[in-house]
């Protein structure tokens, strides 16, 4: 028969295991778990640059993680792409680190100043992941619907685009970003010429237009080897941006 003794002896080691398997859950708890039982998901934004100690701190702040060192342990080495994700505050780490390490459903796009439509078409494919006949619709379709809207009026600046966003959606984001300035500067909403130069011309510019040649040409373009190619009127000009440019 068990003695007394035993008994006790054994109540109090069950009684110690589990306060230590309490203790466990506690901490795993306060490492890995979710901040909020219930929730609903929530974009979040990595930017560009980003470093994984920005990432978690800012994970933190915003309450979708409970601690730093939890999380770089859930991430593991893996580095996160910037972008936007979805992710909700009744996530544990876990999770969290499995959604941002995988594709983001929101890119960053660069779009630099002086690029025609036809290269912008090309980083928006690169970035979005368009095939062929999007990069077309973007470049043919899309960007060709009204007069004033052919080029000229998609402003360069960094975006944060859906990756299923259409292209006539993302013209019209351009175009509304061109519009949000309001700028004596800006022809397309005040006409004549603006208040003063818009440039810090150089010497070749200054002579250009000093010693401008004698043309008919109201249109040109330069080809791929930087060859001007003029013409009189616009649908000569569409010619030649299908020959050179496409």
């Amino acid at each position: 028969m068990m003695t007394k003794k035993l008994k006790i002896t054994i109540i109090i080691a069950a009684a110690i295991l589990l306060l230590i398997a309490v203790a466990g859950l506690i901490k795993y708890n306060s490492l890995f778990g979710a901040p909020q039982k219930q929730a609903g998901p929530e974009r979040f934004i990595v930017s560009l640059n980003s470093t994984k100690e920005d990432i978690m701190q800012k994970l933190l702040e915003q309450g979708f993680i409970k601690n730093e060192k939890g999380f770089s342990y859930a991430l593991g080495k893996t580095e996160i792409q910037p972008g936007g994700y979805k992710i909700a505050k009744n996530m544990n780490a876990w999770k969290i680190a499995k959604i941002l390490v995988s594709e983001p459903y929101m890119k960053w796009v660069i779009i630099p100043e002086g690029l025609r439509k036809e290269e912008i078409g090309e980083i928006l494919a690169e970035e979005l992941g368009w095939n062929e006949q999007q990069k077309n619709d973007w470049t043919n379709k899309y960007t060709a619907m009204q007069y004033d809207y052919v080029e000229g009026v998609y402003f360069p600046d960094t975006y944060l685009i859906p990756k299923d966003e259409t292209g006539l959606e993302i013209a019209q984001r351009f175009i509304d970003k061109f519009k949000k300035i309001d700028s004596p500067y800006n022809t397309y909403l005040y006409k004549g010429l603006p208040p003063h130069p818009i440039a810090n011309p150089g010497l070749n510019a200054i002579d250009a237009v000093l010693n401008s040649a004698e043309t008919e040409c109201l249109y040109y373009l330069h080809d791929k080897n930087r060859q001007i190619h003029c013409t009189k009127t616009y649908e000569e000009h569409l010619k030649n941006i299908k020959r050179f440019l496409q």
